[in-house]
């Protein structure tokens, strides 16, 4: 009696580019008409010899059906329970990385660290939405460093409709969020960048003559997303005057939260915070962490864009302890981490790039390593 396996011994007999196993699914090599053929796992299809022993016996492969096979006598290999297979991470939407974020924060910081001073500060915040979120549905103070206007109607408009819900914490008096209740965050409209050279806050807040002049810079920098041709200030002439757009005072008002006027209370803000993140934060990335371990201040950090262009000083030690330009990604989580040895990373649940460099804040003198 022939072994039951024979059966499924196929001679590839169509065009391959119209087949669906037109490449080998072992080798990566194609399949062309001809060759002889055998079913891999989870309904694709391999050279027959990839997948002989030494005996000429293939190997049975798994069924694509897996454990909710109903076929009496299925000649494929069933795994015996579920927990065998090897599932993947769940990923949330890039659209949902704020929420993944906000709650990878609560987890692990703990809400005591996060509501100690003036709360979370989110530089590069974009919309917004983190430090409305956690202000409004964690009862944790934040605050957002970021040149834009927020844009907090969309998150508004959910916690009204009731999309939100409180995660369950004996800390919270009360599991409802009254609509129409909800606080924009402060927001200090301002680029985020520091020189540890010239002092211990961010140059914006150096003097009364940096913060007036960061608006007129502020400007500047926002007609770049307006144009496709650079993304960078240095590229505008020094003649430009940048465009104002007419707003009606309610639409300023729900754009941009509450305004930072001040210099001083720009600086209390930003010297009282308990945590210092950003999500995507593009050119802060660096100076994020800069003035974290400078100020001795926890921070989290979703590096994304490296703009090794703009930035050609970054190197790293290579495997022959020769200086390499920071280029790529990967060199760049790795230029962060050598900034202090207690700098740790994880990569959280969301697509896109999705790797969290963070500090607990826990600090030793000794344990800093050349930057």
């Amino acid at each position: 009696m022939p072994e039951p396996w024979k059966n499924w011994v196929k001679i590839a007999n169509r065009n391959s580019s119209n087949a669906r196993y037109n490449r080998c699914a072992t080798c990566q090599k194609p399949i062309v008409i001809g060759d002889k053929i055998f079913p891999s796992d989870h309904g694709t299809w391999s050279h027959f010899s990839c997948v002989t022993d030494q005996t000429g016996t293939p190997r049975i492969p798994i069924c694509k059906h897996g454990i909710h096979c109903k076929h009496p006598n299925c000649f494929f290999v069933h795994p015996a329970a579920r927990e065998t297979i090897p599932l993947p991470q769940k990923q949330s939407l890039k659209s949902s990385r704020n929420g993944v974020f906000r709650r990878w924060l609560l987890d692990t910081f703990g809400r005591e660290l996060l509501s100690q001073g003036s709360g979370l500060m989110d530089v590069a915040a974009g919309k917004g939405f983190l430090g409305f979120e956690l202000l409004n549905i964690d009862n944790i103070p934040a605050f957002a460093f970021e040149p834009r206007d927020l844009a907090l109607t969309k998150p508004t408009r959910r916690y009204d409709l009731g999309f939100y819900k409180r995660r369950a914490d004996n800390s919270l008096t009360t599991n409802q969020l009254v609509p129409g209740k909800s606080i924009p965050p402060n927001h200090i409209r301002s680029l985020f960048e520091f020189s540890k050279a010239e002092g211990v806050w961010p140059n914006s807040l150096n003097s009364e003559k940096h913060f007036a002049e960061m608006e007129k810079r502020r400007q500047i920098l926002l007609q770049r997303y307006d144009s496709s041709e650079s993304h960078h200030e240095d590229s505008f002439p020094k003649d430009f005057t940048p465009k104002k757009k007419t707003t009606t005072k309610q639409e300023e008002k729900e754009r941009t939260g509450k305004v930072v006027e001040t210099l001083q209370t720009a600086r209390e803000l930003v010297s009282n915070c308990s945590i210092v993140v950003g999500m995507h934060p593009d050119e802060a990335t660096e100076p994020i962490i800069d003035f974290a371990i400078a100020q001795q201040k926890p921070f989290a950090v979703v590096p994304c864009c490296v703009h090794s262009k703009q930035f050609p000083n970054r190197k790293i030690t290579d495997a022959f302890g020769k200086p390499q330009a920071v280029k790529t990604y990967e060199q760049f989580i790795q230029y962060i981490l050598d900034k202090h040895a207690g700098i740790q990373q994880k990569k959280l649940p969301f697509q896109g790039r999705s790797i969290v460099l963070y500090h607990q804040g826990e600090y030793q003198t000794q344990d800093q390593r050349k930057t």
